[in-house]
């Protein structure tokens, strides 16, 4: 019995000598531990970016007084706006429209040549592009929501109204999306 108690202690200090050997171990680890030494100039940017997409009627590409209405195909077009926000606050509305056209007369090829080449805008606030092709024309538009103070922007062609002014937080645009049951989604990235 003696024999045993002594092979338990043994045994016990054992397991302490152990527990003690490798708990300084770990802690020698942790303090050696340094942080990497950087070897750019990068500044790294932490802050939280995210992309929202939602749709609205393709009707509302009138506002940018597309050529040919009336071969306008208004069930295939597409309106998509998309915001931008850098820690909550949107900083940038993009727009992509595609607008699609029924068979128009080509002699009518000029005229929407000639929207395109008058459309394309760039200043700093925002940008306006257009693509021309066979079937449809893409306008992509940016608008940089920090350099505009207000809810409407004059170009040289257009008075655009702009669904957001400065400083406005996503999560609070959201709740007006979610109010008027517009549906949006998060995206990874700009198209």
């Amino acid at each position: 019995m003696k024999n045993k108690v002594k092979y338990l202690e043994l045994l016990i200090f054992l397991i302490i000598i152990i527990i003690i050997i490798i708990t300084l171990i770990l802690t020698n680890k942790i303090i050696n531990n340094k942080p990497e030494i950087s070897n750019t100039n990068d500044i790294k940017n932490y802050s939280v970016t995210k992309y929202i997409k939602y749709s609205i009627d393709s009707n509302n590409v009138n506002i940018y007084n597309p050529p040919l209405n009336t071969y306008i195909n208004y069930q295939h077009s597409t309106y998509d706006i998309y915001l931008t926000s850098t820690d909550n606050i949107i900083t940038d509305i993009t727009e992509n429209i595609t607008i699609y056209y029924n068979h128009y007369p080509s002699e009518n090829e000029n005229i929407i040549i000639n929207f395109c080449n008058n459309y394309d805008e760039i200043e700093n606030k925002y940008r306006l592009q257009c693509q021309k092709y066979p079937d449809r024309i893409i306008l992509s538009n940016n608008f940089n929501i920090a350099k505009i103070n207000s809810n409407s922007l004059k170009t040289s062609e257009y008075n655009i109204n702009l669904p957001i002014k400065t400083n406005t937080r996503l999560n609070e645009y959201i709740k007006t999306l979610n109010k008027n049951n517009i549906t949006y989604y998060e995206v990874t990235n700009l198209p």
